[in-house]
């Protein structure tokens, strides 16, 4: 019994607010036992096919991205070379040109390298033109210079062939030693009778590929690589790094089937790789494979106590209903009572309803002295009422007895006015003494 009171005391000393949180605990364990579930019954090789499908959007959402950053890039080296402006001073010897207009073919070069670099600012550090050794120098950038060690023979010597070159800048520091270049697009033009040999070429920023390459965020064992003909740039977790290192050669030889993203499982990682259009370089996103299958792991294993927490969720979720609804039942009851005014509103519950039933009763008695106080004012205003009345009526009688009383005297009746005003003198004592037949010299 004693017990049984300690844990009445408890009850209502718990509030509503406790009540529901503890309510809203049990409900989202219900939720979260469901959605385990429905997780835990799929396959490994279903969970892992999920994984491999999020991955490859990962891969391709980086691909677009780069891809339209590249686009740009080479739309604009392409309309750069075939200016007519450079064409000139490519073709000018000295004496062949008059100086205002080698300066108009300058000041037009510079306007054009300028809008390239503004429209490609976020990915470009700096846009390179050199033809003649020095003869003809330009640079466009936004605050430092380009480091380049260049001479048209050393950079010939190392990339022999006339084409277009996408190449990472750590593969050649001895070239490009500016460490604020990511990778490079150049175009090597060979010199005749009528132009200048030299270089055009645009660096790329490195702050640009760490800033939507690095992938760790996505996952602390992934890594996201860039595999070019020359080297690699890799952001990430350095052990997938080390992996994209050991299979890069099969990596850069495997052929891709139209375009779409490739998946491999090699020494315990996850391959995703896909070509970027236009550069020959290999997107690559690699992620440990038990990172994959640890999650399912992980969830399964919470199931056992998860399982145990719905025991304990539905017992208390009834208890609690039960208790809510219970108290809340028997307060309307008493409220709804034809007779409430009459009888005491008391609820002994949890500390909100327990305070209502107390608020509830407080109020039936206010109401109660109410009525009263009102009864009592009405009986006084009946009073008053009647006492108005009565000092309306006393004038008229008093003015008529008095007259009557005058005129018995001019009749010469004086026995009859003696006799009246006898009868109004006792009228009026009567009135005054409220009806006592003794008055008392005090009261007088």
């Amino acid at each position: 019994m004693k017990k049984l009171k300690s844990f009445r005391g408890l009850y209502e000393k718990t509030t509503f607010r406790q009540l529901l949180t503890w309510s809203m605990v049990t409900l989202v364990s219900i939720l979260f036992i469901s959605f385990s579930l429905i997780v835990t019954s799929l396959s490994e090789n279903k969970i892992r096919k999920n994984v491999k499908d999020n991955m490859s959007i990962v891969v391709k959402q980086f691909d677009v991205y780069l891809d339209n950053y590249i686009a740009n890039v080479y739309s604009g080296f392409l309309t750069l070379e075939s200016n007519q402006s450079l064409l000139h001073l490519r073709s000018m010897r000295e004496g062949n040109q008059s100086l205002p207009h080698a300066a108009a073919n300058y000041v037009y070069l510079n306007r054009l390298l300028t809008q390239l670099f503004n429209a490609n600012k976020t990915c470009v550090y700096n846009v390179y033109l050199n033809f003649g050794n020095g003869k003809v120098l330009q640079q466009a950038y936004e605050q430092d210079l380009l480091k380049i060690n260049y001479t048209y023979e050393t950079w010939k010597e190392r990339f022999p062939d006339n084409g277009y070159y996408w190449v990472d800048a750590d593969s050649f520091r001895d070239l490009i030693p500016d460490k604020e270049v990511g990778a490079v697009l150049f175009h090597l033009y060979e010199g005749g009778k009528d132009n200048r040999s030299g270089i055009i070429l645009i660096a790329l920023k490195q702050k640009f590929f760490e800033d939507i390459l690095d992938v760790t965020a996505l996952d602390q064992e992934a890594s996201l690589s860039i595999l070019t003909d020359y080297g690699t740039m890799q952001f990430g977790a350095p052990d997938a790094w080390d992996v994209v290192q050991d299979k890069r050669e099969y990596l850069m030889n495997h052929e891709y089937s139209d375009g779409e993203v490739q998946t491999k499982i090699l020494d315990g990682y996850y391959f995703l790789y896909k070509s970027i259009k236009q550069t020959g370089w290999k997107l690559v996103y690699n992620v440990k494979e038990s990172s994959i299958s640890n999650a399912h792991y992980i969830v399964r294993d919470a199931m056992v106590l998860v399982a145990i927490a719905v025991a304990v969720s539905a017992v208390i979720i009834g208890i609690l209903s039960n208790a809510v609804s219970y108290s809340l039942r028997e307060l309307a009851r008493k409220v709804e009572a034809e007779d409430i005014l009459e009888h005491e509103i008391s609820v002994h519950s949890y500390e909100e309803i327990t305070t209502l039933s107390k608020k509830l009763e407080k109020m039936r008695v206010h109401i109660n002295q109410l009525l009263k106080q009102i009864k009592e004012e009405q009986d006084a205003k009946q009073r008053m009422e009647i006492a108005l009345l009565q000092e309306q009526i006393n004038p008229h009688f008093l003015y008529n007895t008095l007259y009557s009383i005058s005129q018995l005297c001019e009749l010469k009746k004086t026995e009859k006015a003696s006799e009246m005003l006898i009868a109004l003198a006792a009228f009026y004592r009567i009135g005054l003494s409220k009806g006592k037949t003794i008055i008392t010299v005090k009261e007088e």
